[in-house]
């Protein structure tokens, strides 16, 4: 699925998947595996879905794209409806990432939007009260900790959680830590482990590392790119996507999520300036100047002037 502007300030959003046409075997189940052993199940090339979700200017004035449902892309009361694409509905996905849900809660109750909101949208380091995230640190919070000193230290911390992820927060790496196992088992469709048993492990690594349950995210979320080794703020499915490796020293190495970011603006003239940035620069070539000469101003939330 992909959002779109162009300089006519037109935007779309588009489902461009191909999606075959899928006969009503009994006793197929075409979300999992099916067998290859028969002609029955092959996908001709010729018969797919023509009718995928496709949302054109609509009236909100804004879309967006989070890898979740396209049931979800701009405001809830234009959205598009599963009941509107019956034949390609069954065969898109229905989940809504933490991202798709904190969108439209940042950007659907402005009237307008701003240069500066977009960009703090984009940077946006925050869990949905409705994520599963949320969820997970409810569970947490319920259990029964009379006799478990280190459970009632973690609910401690947790409690005091404001579900932000900023580089200074001191209840952020419990969280985060708690959370990563449950969010790797459902991105990977395996059966998710108990919070409360994540937490714990959670706890134990962050003592072990840290001497404390509350470091600074910051302290224990780095971006380490050759000879640069940064504070960093985001996390597993916020906006500010980061996904993580863990070192030597129990620091968290920012290795996934934002990759090349560009805010590309139209001025009424239709001149384009272009901002961007790519925070793993030229990855691949360790003696290029610019192996992380980006890195300072990614962590920052910066960007350099793209000519254009």
């Amino acid at each position: 699925m992909a959002a779109r502007q162009g300089r006519t300030g037109q935007i779309a959003y588009l489902y461009n998947a191909s999606l075959p046409r899928r006969p009503n075997i009994a006793n197929l189940d075409w979300s999992g595996c099916v067998p290859g052993d028969t002609s029955a199940t092959l996908w001709n090339p010729r018969d797919y879905v023509a009718d995928t979700p496709t949302l054109i200017n609509p009236r909100s004035g804004w879309l967006y794209s989070a890898n979740g449902a396209p049931w979800s892309s701009t405001d809830a009361n234009i959205d598009m409806r599963p009941a509107d694409y019956p034949d390609a509905a069954p065969f898109i996905e229905a989940y809504l990432t933490n991202r798709g849900l904190r969108a439209v809660e940042v950007l659907s109750p402005e009237r307008t939007i701003s240069e500066q909101q977009l960009e703090a949208a984009k940077f946006d380091v925050t869990y949905s009260a409705h994520s599963r995230m949320a969820e997970a640190i409810r569970t947490i919070l319920a259990t029964d900790a009379l006799h478990d000193a280190v459970l009632a230290d973690i609910q401690r911390v947790l409690r005091a959680w404001d579900m932000r992820s900023t580089s200074e927060n001191r209840s952020a790496a419990l969280a985060n830590l708690m959370f990563e196992p449950l969010y790797e088992a459902r991105r990977n469709r395996q059966p998710e482990p108990d919070p409360v048993a994540t937490a714990q492990a959670a706890a134990q690594y962050l003592n072990a590392h840290f001497h404390r349950l509350d470091p600074a995210w910051g302290e224990v979320l780095r971006l380490r790119h050759g000879n640069v080794d940064l504070p960093m703020d985001g996390a597993n499915d916020v906006l500010r996507g980061i996904r993580w490796s863990r070192e030597p020293d129990g620091r968290l190495n920012a290795n996934f999520g934002d990759g090349l970011m560009m805010i590309m603006d139209w001025a009424p003239d239709h001149s384009l300036t272009v901002r961007v940035v790519s925070q793993w620069g030229a990855s691949s070539h360790e003696t290029s100047r610019h192996y992380n000469d980006q890195s300072a101003l990614y962590a920052a939330h910066g960007w350099r002037i793209q000519p254009w």
